[in-house]
């Protein structure tokens, strides 16, 4: 193949990569599939249009932070980030200057970097042009790194990234080796490269416990061939991001160690029974340790959703054990380092169920576990494209083509030769399988982009109904709707809670209340008007139905429904 048809190819699939994390971002109408992407870019909005994290929300003193959708936290009548802040503030600077399509197109852009950054790594380090280029592929085919670069506003793709770009400074020398100012330079580059940690943490400051200490550890067991400077370089890049972080949590959250997940609590103004919405500080494991629970879901989202995957990664380690890593320091580093990794994320989310989908028996790579696991994939693809370039190069070798002592026949030789030749033909149709399933996985999956933009497409008909059905001021209770009728109408989270019930009284008083979701079986409905509101002075009537779920809004039981 010629270097022309190569560089051809390569650009196609860059360009066909790219293309592909936009399916879901293209739309005239800003919707999106979860209630944290539709967080994450209503503040980056708001920081571009007003340059403010925090949105003013008169009723939530009264109500101890009630009204709110989920992924957004209260810290008194303010509604701020439920995450955290690096995603909102960097989309929010980029859509200043480009509009909304600033915010959206970060992550895409830096998926693509990252694929191009992780082929210079590599090729750096194994000095092998066909390796690294097979992992850049099998990265941009991996279901998990494909599907979330698409889901645009999620921060788990973009922290991957920037873990990959510090990586890239640190060890790919962009800046070359032959200026004069080498020192310099590379003292720069390890600047950058603990710049970009520090900028991963700040989109996922939660992982701080494995990638601190992982960086920490290379730096020293490296520490000869880098340089105390250099490190001292990486560590001053790395404390300008760490006062970044607490300067921008002491802004939004008022301490540099409060983030979106452990604001205290706000303390309503009435009684509301069960206490405030928000929840106490998370502890090193929030989610437990549940052995059982962690091998069933790396079994169901590490393996079963794509298996060939998996499997090549583990051929690959296995046929490196047995060629003692091909001699190379690398390998065992990037061993040590996917160990560590994969334990720490497969016990720290693998204890828990995340339930993404209403359907909880269905396995799909919209679940949260794929994207917290996006840096076990990231580290496993390079054993994937190991394994699979060693049979490629062991089917090439062969004994010479001339005849031998024995007298072998030219047609001997030829059928051997045609072997060969069929060999790599079913290697080559089993690779391309591979990909085409996960592609299939990613775009006909049940969360895949298809029914993704089907369901976009139905919450943009839906809001657009409630919106002319309800009045402006109007608070809406829901269940799941809060990701696409937010920020258009107040919403609170959800019905079935005490202290959504013991708060609807005083809300009927002061504003229109409505319910959305699940259209009410009539025994449900006769529940809730002759025992549950009842009780508060209240009742709940239909205005309209839309397809399985309907409107219905709230009343005083002596006021005459709408």
């Amino acid at each position: 193949m010629s270097r022309f048809l190569k560089d051809f190819l390569k650009g196609l699939i860059i360009v066909s990569f790219f293309v592909s994390t936009l399916c879901l971002s293209a739309y005239g109408e800003r919707v999106f599939v979860s209630p944290d992407e539709n967080a994450a870019f209503f503040f980056a909005k708001q920081f571009a249009d007003i340059g403010s994290l925090a949105v003013h929300e008169t009723f939530n003193e009264k109500l101890g932070g009630l009204i709110h959708p989920r992924s957004v936290a209260v810290m008194g009548e303010f509604l701020v980030p439920g995450s955290f802040l690096g995603l909102p503030l960097l989309a929010g600077v980029l859509m200043m200057g480009f509009g909304d399509a600033g915010g959206l197109l970060l992550t895409p852009v830096l998926a693509l970097l990252g694929v191009l950054a992780f082929r210079a790594v590599l090729q750096k380090v194994f000095e092998d042009d066909g390796l690294a280029d097979l992992s850049a592929l099998f990265l941009m085919a991996h279901p998990a790194y494909l599907y979330f670069s698409g889901r645009v506003m999620m921060h788990n793709v973009a922290f991957v990234d920037f873990l990959i770009f510090a990586v890239f400074f640190a060890v790919a020398r962009p800046f070359g080796t032959r200026s004069l100012f080498t020192r310099e330079f590379r003292r720069l580059e390890f600047v950058l490269s603990g710049i970009m940690v520090g900028t991963a943490l700040f989109f996922r400051l939660s992982e701080a416990a494995w990638v601190l200490p992982i960086a920490l550890g290379l730096l020293i067991a490296y520490r000869n061939i880098i340089g105390w400077r250099n490190i001292a370089s990486f560590l001053f890049g790395l404390g300008l991001m760490g006062l970044a972080i607490g300067a921008s949590n002491s802004w939004v959250y008022g301490s540099p160690l409060v983030t979106g997940y452990n604001i205290p609590p706000t303390t309503p103004a009435i009684a509301v029974e069960g206490g405030s919405t928000q929840g106490s500080t998370p502890t090193a494991t929030p989610f437990g340790f549940h052995p059982r629970a962690v091998m069933n879901n790396v079994w169901n989202y590490g393996i079963v959703l794509y298996p060939w995957m998996t499997i090549a990664s583990v051929f690959g380690f296995l046929l490196l054990v047995l060629r003692r890593f091909d001699k190379n320091k690398a390998w065992k580093t990037l061993t040590v380092i996917s160990i560590l990794v994969a334990g720490s994320l497969f016990a720290f989310y693998g204890s828990w169920n995340f339930f993404d989908n209403p359907n909880t028996d269905l396995v799909t790579i919209g679940n949260s576990h794929v994207r917290y696991w996006l840096p076990i994939f990231a580290l496993s693809i390079p054993f994937a494209a190991y394994f699979v370039l060693s049979l490629w190069r062991v089917l090439g070798n062969s004994p010479s083509f001339k005849e031998d002592a024995t007298g072998e026949s030219q047609g001997g030789q030829g059928a051997r030769r045609l072997l060969r030749v069929l060999a790599r033909l079913v290697l080559i149709l089993a690779v391309l399988a591979g990909l085409t399933a996960n592609v299939n996985l990613v775009f006909f999956g049940h969360d895949g982009i298809l029914a993704s933009r089907r369901a976009m497409d139905s919450f943009i008909g839906k809001r657009a109904r409630i919106m002319t059905l309800t009045e402006p001021e109007s608070v809406i209770v829901v269940d799941r709707s809060d990701k696409y009728l937010f920020p258009y109408r107040r919403v609170i989270v959800p019905l079935r809670d005490d202290k959504t019930y013991a708060a609807l009284p005083e809300l009927v008083k002061d504003v229109p209340t409505y319910y959305f979701g699940i259209t009410f079986p009539q025994a449900d409905l006769d529940y809730l008007n002759g025992d549950k509101l009842k009780a508060l002075g209240l009742k709940i009537e239909l205005v309209e139905t839309m397809h399985e779920e309907s409107l219905y809004k709230f009343s005083h039981e002596k006021v005459t429904a709408r």
